[in-house]
This record gives C-alpha cells, structure tokens and sequence, in this order.
C-alpha cells in the first residue's frame, strides 16, 4: 500500500482492505478520527467512497495536515472538489452500517446513546458527538 514503509519507528500501521497503511504516530488519533466520521458521513450519500471538501471544516478543527496524511498515507486521493476513499472495504463496511442504522438506532436509544471521545478532535472537552453505537450525531 501507498505510504508504507513499516521499518520507519514514526509510522504506525493501520489495517486496510489490502494490506497495511501507515500513518505517521504524531497524527494517529486526528487519522482516525477524520476518516472514520468521514466514512459514515460518505456512506450516507450516493457517493460515499468521496469526502466533499466543504465537509473538512465540520469533521476537524484544522483538517489540513491529517487530510495530507491520509492522502500520503494511500488512504485517500485528490478528486474534484474533494478526495477519494481508497479502501473500497471500508467503504462497503460503512455503507452496510447505515442501511443497519436505523435498527440499531432504535435499540441504542433503548439502551442510552453511547457518545464516544475522539482524541479532543471534534469538541474543547474531547467528546464526540457521534454515538459510538448507532453512528447518529447526538444534541450537545
């Protein structure tokens, strides 16, 4: 995969859909956090293998050095007006998420939404608003 390279001690392997992608350390929790938000969102359009750039400023506070990670990385590529998700596996994952969402969303709401913290990425405190049971972005 792009951007392996797994005897450089700065990176970190991440599994994809055909191998390994490897992530500089420093960058790790903005990488996952980004990409994961960024494929449920994608999943829930008819194009959810592409991350629209205007969606960047809501997913990270500053998206530009983890959007050139995941690009360097071989996770995702420059396309018009945004990038490509390049792990067709994750991508399908996700897809298979939101059409199970609005069953799991009924038994997470029976249950208590499970907000989950995401490196401080998205909120001063370090929650998320994204429940990590049904995928549903919860009130603040």
């Amino acid at each position: 995969m792009s951007g392996s390279g797994g005897d450089d001690s700065n990176l970190v392997p991440i599994p994809g859909g055909d191998g390994n992608y490897y992530v500089q350390a420093a960058l790790l929790g903005e990488v996952l956090s980004l990409y994961h938000h960024a494929l449920i969102d994608a999943a829930r359009t008819d194009s959810p293998d592409f991350v629209p750039t205007e969606w960047l400023a809501r997913l990270a506070e500053d998206a530009e050095p983890t959007v050139d990670e995941l690009c360097r990385a071989g996770m995702w590529e420059v396309f018009i007006n945004g990038y490509r998700v390049l792990d067709s596996a994750a991508v399908e994952r996700a897809v298979q998420n939101v059409r199970r969402a609005p069953e799991a969303r009924i038994d997470c709401e029976k249950l208590g939404h499970m907000p989950t913290a995401h490196w401080g990425l998205l909120t001063d405190d370090g929650i998320s608003p994204m429940c990590m049971r049904c995928y549903d972005y919860l009130e603040a």
